[in-house]
């Protein structure tokens, strides 16, 4: 799948593991089920030649099956505003040159997508921390519409536990156990290190420091060998009223984890609310 790298901007070739692409489409139900007078829904699911089902982005499946029928017209419905111009206007008709521009110039920018920030490499960006709020992967658009990713959620809506995650369990899993448990969401390299900086922005944003066990997972983290999960668990801290902890990386080698500490006073949140770390499981 063709990505945005992280460091460049510029797109490349990325193995999503679970995620495909399309290759061919096979029409001829669909056209049965339109000359009955049937609505087809289709779910953006496909499979390779060993019968493997893989997860397909919905966007380009309804442009391929569009092509594929010669459609007059495609019209995708959103909850999102759509493209806004760097006047913050809608943007109501543009053509691919413009589109192509607009990505070039940045006012189209997947770099700003939660999804995906989650699961890029690197440091996730101070300003996109707060806004995820407790998503330690995937976003709500995805937990509402992946067909595959919440298998755990039954028809009536309810919840079922299963399909939720504690940040805390993230955090103080071994790199084997997560890979077993998360292995077949896309992961930044294929290291679990990526998802214990996400549940750590999870935990600053969402934790209340006065439950048993939140403080030693915190102290634990200032203290990683890790630099990049040193510095988020900084930042983090700093979220949670957890001032009092930073004192002892005053001194920290790492130049991210001096940044984040250095950003860290005097920005806590205050009224952090306690929501315990609970983050709901998704697939994009």
């Amino acid at each position: 799948t063709e990505v945005v790298d992280s460091e460049t901007g510029k797109m490349k070739m990325v193995d999503f593991g679970h995620v495909g692409d399309i290759e061919s489409i096979d029409v001829k139900v669909l056209r049965t089920l339109l000359e009955g007078d049937f609505i087809p829904v289709v779910a953006s699911l496909g499979a390779d030649d060993e019968g493997n089902i893989l997860n397909i982005n919905a966007d380009t499946v309804a442009s391929r099956i569009c092509e594929a029928l010669g459609a007059e017209k495609l019209v995708l419905v959103s909850d999102v505003d759509g493209i806004l111009g760097r006047d913050g206007k809608l943007v109501n008709r543009v053509t691919v040159p413009e589109v192509r521009a607009m990505i070039e110039s940045g006012v189209i920018d997947a770099r700003r997508c939660l999804a995906w920030l989650v699961q890029a490499p690197g440091s996730i960006p101070v300003e996109f921390r707060r806004p995820m709020g407790g998503r330690i992967y995937g976003c709500d658009d995805c937990q509402e519409v992946c067909p595959v990713g919440r298998t755990e959620r039954v028809g009536d809506g309810t919840v079922d536990p299963a399909a939720d995650i504690e940040a805390a369990e993230v955090l103080t899993a071994s790199d084997e156990d997560l890979l077993a448990r998360f292995g077949r969401w896309y992961i930044a390299e294929r290291d679990p290190r990526y998802l214990r900086r996400n549940a750590l922005v999870v935990l600053g944003n969402t934790a209340d420091h006065t439950t048993p066990g939140v403080v030693d997972l915190f102290d634990r983290y200032l203290r990683h060998p890790d630099p990049m999960l040193r510095a988020h668990a900084v930042w983090a801290a700093a979220e949670a009223g957890l001032d009092d902890l930073l004192p002892a990386l005053g001194h920290d080698p790492d130049p991210e984890v001096r940044d984040e500490l250095r950003r860290a006073v005097g920005s806590t949140r205050p009224g952090h609310a306690a929501a315990g770390g609970a983050v709901s499981e998704a697939t994009p």
